[in-house]
């Protein structure tokens, strides 16, 4: 069993069934801490419908992990953190003042291992800005589980997310952490070349 800090299927990867993903995600989740309360507070589904939750796209942990696979992010902070922001962000709800809201949240309330540093808030906004210029249609209102055994890339389309602006944010991205071993595996070789 990998670590889940190893764990990480690239966006180049299109031929794997959801499915494998998953399995292989749930092979390396067993060693990754608990959620804290914050955090399923935040992204309680029920809280949302009942007109409670914090933020306006509240995923379960299924869905917030078919996100990381479609996005090509591993399960670190830096790609919780652009997770968490896109996938806010694919709702086209999100106020100013609730990203401000969820960084208060995320600097201050939340435990240790589930806080913002300042270079994470900015992936976070990044992530959201990535978000509202995509075709990418609201991640929280997509069916999943209807799509297990197709490929990635099949998935990938479907929802409306482009490859190539994801390449073009990822070179960017290891341009700016040049320290981040999150950001730096966003590439294939092939292209971390063009990307400096």
């Amino acid at each position: 069993m990998s670590s889940y800090k190893d764990w990480h299927i690239p966006l180049a990867r299109a031929d794997i069934t959801l499915q494998v993903a998953l399995d292989s995600l749930s092979e390396s989740r067993v060693e990754q801490q608990t959620e804290s309360l914050m955090l399923k507070l935040a992204a309680d589904p029920n809280l949302n419908a009942s007109g409670l939750g914090i933020f306006h796209n509240s995923l379960d942990l299924h869905q917030h992990d078919c996100i990381h696979i479609l996005l090509g992010r591993g399960l670190l902070e830096m790609d919780e953190v652009f997770t968490t922001g896109f996938s806010m962000g694919s709702v086209m709800k999100v106020r100013d003042s609730e990203q401000s809201v969820y960084a208060f949240v995320a600097k201050h309330i939340y435990p240790n291992v589930y806080k913002f540093t300042d270079q994470e808030f900015t992936l976070f906004k990044d992530a959201i800005r990535l978000s509202y210029i995509s075709n990418c249609s609201a991640l929280d209102r997509f069916n999943f589980n209807e799509w297990l055994e197709h490929p990635l890339g099949t998935i990938r389309d479907a929802v409306g997310i482009e490859e190539e602006l994801f390449l073009a944010y990822y070179a960017v991205e290891q341009r700016k952490y040049p320290q981040s071993y999150a950001s730096q595996r966003l590439l294939p070789e092939k292209l971390k070349v063009v990307a400096f």
